[in-house]
């Protein structure tokens, strides 16, 4: 395949994952403001801050790299997702702990437990980040 069909096949993947994505958060966006009050709805997207802040922390660019490294074997790659998994859970863990200083700056003690749900999203992004890539 040339170059420029790897390109174009590859934009056009990148594209599709990244807009189906955004669909996707637009749909669960639109059904839970419908399902919650607003107030939940609010309490919800306070935890959604915080949340997207620890995944900046947790996508350290361990995907793109396992992309575009063509020599890893497979012992390089059970390596790299153990510590992306390990990094999940300490992540988790300090987003679990951290729930209730959250809600204490929010202001809103409702937080404290939809942090700790959410949590788990960190871990199940970071073992999920080397096989989806």
């Amino acid at each position: 395949m040339s170059l420029k069909k790897e390109l174009v096949s590859g934009t056009i993947y990148m594209a599709i994952a990244r807009y189906s994505g955004m669909v996707m958060t637009i749909l669960i966006s639109a059904i839970l403001s419908r399902l919650l009050t607003p107030e939940n709805y609010g309490v919800v997207a306070l935890a959604t801050v915080m949340l997207a802040l620890f995944n900046l922390f947790a996508d350290i660019g361990i995907g793109p790299a396992v992309i575009q490294n063509k020599t890893l074997t497979t012992e390089d790659m059970n390596s790299i997702n153990t510590f992306n998994s390990y990094q999940g859970l300490v992540l988790g863990v300090a987003f679990f702990f951290s729930a209730p200083y959250i809600a204490e700056y929010y202001g809103n003690p409702q937080v404290t437990l939809v942090c700790q749900v959410m949590s788990v999203n960190i871990l199940m992004g970071c073992v999920n980040a080397v096989p989806n890539n």
